[in-house]
């Protein structure tokens, strides 16, 4: 188990051969796109044996991924999961554009403005959304942060609490996308 990098840099030291893995699993494989990893993940499924169970996660799918499958996949099932998600028209998606120095005040204007019920603000890092939920607590708003740092009990909780109206703001990393 390892990033695509990883692993393929231990393939061409000859530190860990794959010609006798039975499963090999590809999780996040979007974000593996997205991120430039295809052509590493193609370049470790080469390595492994022709007969092998391959198992492809992704949040989406998109079509290098649907190419991904067909390639290194024989009769590959897809299995979708629906969600009793909010339908996209019953959501108001606000953006602006500001320097980052101005980007609280700008996010505080919106929230003052708007006054939404639930809001979801998206940042880049784990510190960002711990950081940003604190700040906006500072100045009154019931905030809480998602994101990969947190066990899985305190992802619940946080998203427990944003579900239930105890923190109507939840500042998350791409973690509450999927």
């Amino acid at each position: 188990m390892g990033t695509p990098g990883r692993v393929l840099d231990m393939i061409k030291r000859k530190v860990l051969r794959l010609d006798s893995i039975r499963v090999a699993v590809l999780d996040e494989a979007d974000r593996m796109l997205d991120m430039g990893f295809i052509d590493d993940v193609k370049e470790i499924l080469s390595e492994t044996p022709e007969f092998r169970q391959t198992l492809l996660f992704s949040a989406t799918m998109p079509d290098e991924i649907k190419h991904l499958a067909k390639t290194y996949m024989k009769n590959p099932e897809i299995l979708t999961v629906s969600t009793d998600a909010v339908p996209i028209d019953r959501i108001k998606q606000t953006y602006i554009v500001a320097e980052w120095k101005d980007k609280l005040n700008a996010l505080l204007k919106i929230l003052d403005r708007e006054k939404p019920e639930l809001a979801i603000v998206f940042v880049k890092t784990k510190f960002e959304a711990s950081k940003l939920a604190h700040k906006l607590k500072l100045k009154g708003h019931y905030a809480i942060s998602l994101h990969g740092n947190l066990s899985q009990n305190q992802r619940d909780k946080a998203i427990h609490l944003f579900r239930h109206g105890h923190a109507r703001i939840l500042v998350a990393t791409d973690i509450a996308a999927r």
